[in-house]
């Protein structure tokens, strides 16, 4: 009498399929877009956000004088959008860093943690605003 072949997982585990590529896009594709209102009201508490025409983004200017510290600012930048798997841009000049969060899906709660985890950081004490 021939035995079928145990997984070694138990059986509910067995039959699970793992989380795919696709499944994981489609739940960040499950982000909604907030109305321009909510963005409005959240911005009051991150001081130095604003959000451009056409209102898809929300942005802000950094003015950093040491190199040293605004590479160091970008890679935090970078990781902190990263972690969030946000839609984000960054123009980098001289001595200045333009952050701008969001994008053709709009501005979502993540985008907004993003900026607030920006503001709470210990590099913006080191940041001043832009020249006009």
């Amino acid at each position: 009498m021939a035995t079928k072949p145990r997984s070694p997982l138990p059986p509910k585990l067995a039959t699970t399929p793992p989380k795919r590529k696709a499944e994981r896009i489609q739940l960040k594709a499950e982000r909604i877009q907030l109305k321009a209102e909510r963005i409005q009201l959240a911005l009051k508490s991150l001081p130095g956000w604003g959000t451009p025409p056409p209102r898809q983004q929300i942005e802000r200017s950094f003015c950093v004088l040491s190199e040293y510290r605004l590479v160091r600012f970008i890679k935090f930048v970078l990781q902190t959008a990263a972690e969030e798997e946000v839609d984000f841009a960054l123009h980098v000049g001289p001595q200045r860093l333009d952050v701008s969060l969001g994008g053709p899906g709009g501005v979502t709660q993540e985008h907004l943690a993003v900026a607030d985890a920006i503001n709470r950081s210990p590099w913006v004490r080191f940041t001043s605003p832009p020249a006009a």
